[in-house]
């Protein structure tokens, strides 16, 4: 059973933190190009507008370029990730804290489990209270 676990988590966890890691580090590093194109070819400064426009078309070209290898980083990375002795590795991690969760719920009264229950209901009661 924590095999099948292990595999399905171990998956989605990689497909889930590489996207959002490639997400994150895309928006900073285009956010440092937009900076210095809105730097570089502001009104105020004093550049002909020709040069501001090849300035601007290179950062443009730059930052879709960017998009490109974060896609083809993001591939490499989870192809990485994937490979067997990876896998199996934190694979076999997985499995070790699933199987100790088991166990820890296994070993609780059908009382304590409905207790946690009534807890979670409560915090997310609360959290939707303080949302609004």
């Amino acid at each position: 059973m924590t095999e099948g676990v292990a595999e399905v988590a171990y998956k989605k966890a990689v497909e889930t933190v590489t996207e959002t890691v490639r997400e994150e580090t895309q928006k900073e590093d285009l956010k440092v190009v937009a900076a210095f194109k809105n730097q570089a070819t502001a009104p105020k400064r004093d550049v002909p507008k020709k040069e501001k426009d090849i300035v601007s078309r290179y950062l443009d070209s730059l930052q879709n370029r960017m998009k490109a290898a974060a896609k083809k980083m993001l591939a490499a990375i989870q192809e990485t990730l994937l490979t067997p002795n990876v896998k199996e590795a934190n694979k076999a991690l997985i499995k070790q804290a699933a199987r100790a969760s088991v166990i820890a719920m296994l070993r609780k009264t059908p009382e304590q489990r409905q207790a946690e229950r009534d807890r979670q209901q409560q915090t997310k009661k609360r959290k939707i209270e303080q949302e609004l």
